[in-house]
């Protein structure tokens, strides 16, 4: 794991490195948990998609 946000909130996410492939995983703590998984980017365009979650700004 690269980086993450609070588990503590309903919905948090972890940014995932794996052989240079990067991806998001959302988790939304529920009964049972929900597990979203986006991306298989290289490193720059992961780290664009991860300040856009931190920020609000992603759609």
């Amino acid at each position: 794991m690269i980086d993450y946000t609070c588990c503590c909130q309903a919905v948090y996410y972890e940014l995932i490195g794996i052989g240079g492939i990067y991806q998001v995983h959302k988790v939304i703590q529920s009964d049972p948990p929900e597990h979203l998984y986006t991306g298989g980017w290289s490193r720059p365009h992961a780290s664009v998609w991860w300040m856009q979650i931190l920020t609000g700004a992603a759609r």
